[in-house]
């Protein structure tokens, strides 16, 4: 059976080989009719030779792409996963219309609103950012100061997908105080089930997982369940979590926060797969919010708007640094800082000798998980493995500068 065919000189030179020993030609040179046809022949038969080879490597999973991957994910009934629009019911309390004080009825003369089908809803003004319209049109109550909708991305993909608080544009105005533009309206979680149409490299990881995740209430099963809903980038299995028969699923979702949107999808999915008797906790890992305070020492006097601008790029960089770590993964101030310092050469120092960040804390859910507890941080943390270190969400302003110079 050919596997990687011989190369078309060997072709060639066995061809000739064969003539000259087995026939009266004689006129093998360059440039002879016997030659010319010979090479003609043995490139025909070094294309044949590739052709067989390449469909036989597509046979297996590690060389096959596109629709003959397709063709084996067929033959396990794994079917590649395809595009789908972000999108939230009103039941989800995701998406909501309101207003900052009184009612509906204040700001459109005591009668309801009615928000047809179809509005939009985007991140930035009617001609930029991510666009969603409501699925079906709600009445307002005038007595009412808030209701839930029902929304979907206007393209499919992940692009569309959006953190909390980002989509706080819309284009209704037909309300009588729409001059001043008091009919506010935001997301409260994470809108992140949008899916891209699923690559090669992943297609592949679930067909040769297939066979596992076949067999149902194994860790395997239970990762590729959850790993199966969009806005999931990871998933820790704890086995025992609270005693026999239990484990829990931890998830990593690919914002720095969980949504119970996003749980509430893989814990369907787990569900699917798991074995009877058994009961699981889904869950997002235990948030360990962080704040800081620290001076920040510049070179030379620089305007407000240099600055500002300096500072906006350190919040980034903080805010990029800390929502980046992994489940489980140790927050390190002297990295942070080395980062910090990156930011721009009008910087000299930060904090006081040896406190690099005069003032950092750590906020925790309490025991009964109904309200936060801030403890101070006297260095770096070392996340448990079931915990994730983000920027605190709670606090109005997270991150604050002392500007001082030298």
């Amino acid at each position: 059976m050919p596997l990687f065919a011989p190369q078309y000189q060997k072709i060639l030179s066995d061809s000739l080989g064969e003539l000259s020993n087995n026939t009266n030609f004689t006129r093998l040179s360059a440039g002879g009719k016997v030659r010319a046809l010979l090479e003609t022949q043995s490139r025909r038969l070094k294309e044949v030779y590739d052709t067989f080879d390449l469909n036989l490597a597509r046979a297996y999973v590690s060389a096959a792409q596109g629709q003959y991957l397709d063709l084996i994910g067929a033959l396990l009934g794994a079917a590649r996963s395809k595009a789908s629009t972000a999108s939230v019911s009103s039941e989800m309390l995701v998406q909501k219309f309101y207003v900052e004080t009184g009612t509906f009825g204040d700001i459109n003369s005591n009668r309801d609103i009615l928000i047809t089908q179809g509005t939009i809803i985007s991140s930035q003004d009617e001609e930029n950012g991510t666009k969603y319209r409501l699925i079906n049109s709600i009445l307002l109550s005038a007595d009412d100061s808030e209701g839930f909708v029902a929304i979907e991305a206007t393209n499919p993909g992940t692009e569309a997908n959006v953190g909390s608080n980002s989509l706080v544009f819309h284009s209704f105005t037909s309300y009588t105080d729409v001059d001043n533009n008091s009919l506010l309206t935001t997301n409260f979680y994470p809108i992140v089930n949008g899916k891209d149409y699923e690559s090669d490299a992943n297609y592949k990881f679930r067909i040769v997982n297939r066979t596992l995740e076949a067999e149902a209430a194994n860790v395997t099963a239970i990762r590729l369940a959850g790993l199966s809903v969009a806005g999931v980038a990871d998933i820790i299995v704890k086995r025992r979590y609270r005693g026999i028969g239990t484990f829990a699923v931890i998830i990593q979702s690919t914002t720095p926060t969980v949504s119970n949107p996003l749980i509430a999808g893989v814990r369907g999915k787990v569900e699917e797969v798991m074995a009877a008797g058994e009961y699981t906790f889904v869950m997002g890992p235990k948030e360990i919010g962080l704040t800081m305070r620290t001076t920040v020492f510049y070179k030379k006097k620089l305007v407000d708007d240099e600055i500002d601008t300096i500072e906006t790029d350190l919040v980034e960089a903080i805010t990029s640094y800390v929502n980046s770590l992994d489940i489980g993964e140790e927050f390190s101030i002297n990295l942070l800082i080395s980062n910090l310092f990156s930011v721009s050469d009008d910087i000299r120092n930060f904090g006081v000798s040896g406190t690099p960040i005069e003032e950092l804390y750590v906020y925790k859910n309490s025991k009964l998980e109904d309200n936060r507890v801030r403890q101070k941080l006297l260095g770096d943390y070392v996340a448990a493995d079931d915990e994730r270190i983000i920027i605190e969400t709670t606090v109005s302003n997270p991150i604050v500068f002392i500007r001082k110079y030298i």
